[in-house]
């Protein structure tokens, strides 16, 4: 599991540079946001609305017909994993790319690790 650090402003959650709405209210403060490493989407357009965060492919371990990426942004590291890959289309070690975190797959934890939902504003 991928973790970066965010923070909650009314119905907004702020991610780097970035703030998406929430679809509703959660208590103020800074928050865990956490993603599986099979969600995050490199390089090419999300198909999802999604937080995009520029990113620097460290390393890329080839796996058969998977790939595991390690990224570094300007929040944390991540680690991607890539299903049904080939040479020619893995992110290769040392090029910069976009990594999009689809809203539909982000968990949102408060400073206390309990889990956080939206509530109707």
């Amino acid at each position: 599991m991928n973790f970066l650090p965010g923070e909650v402003e009314g119905q907004s959650l702020k991610l780097g540079g970035t703030a998406v709405s929430l679809g509703g209210r959660m208590p103020p403060g800074p928050v865990d946001v956490a993603i599986r490493p099979e969600d995050l989407v490199l390089g090419e357009e999300p198909l999802e609305p999604s937080i995009t965060l520029p990113g620097h492919v460290e390393k890329t371990t080839f796996l058969g017909r998977e790939a595991t990426s390690f990224i570094r942004t300007e929040l944390g590291h991540l680690t991607a994993s890539l299903a049904r890959v080939s040479r020619d289309n893995l992110a290769r070690t040392g090029i910069d790319t976009a990594v999009h975190l689809p809203l539909s797959r982000i968990k949102v934890f408060g400073k206390d690790g309990n889990k956080m939902e939206p509530e109707a504003a």
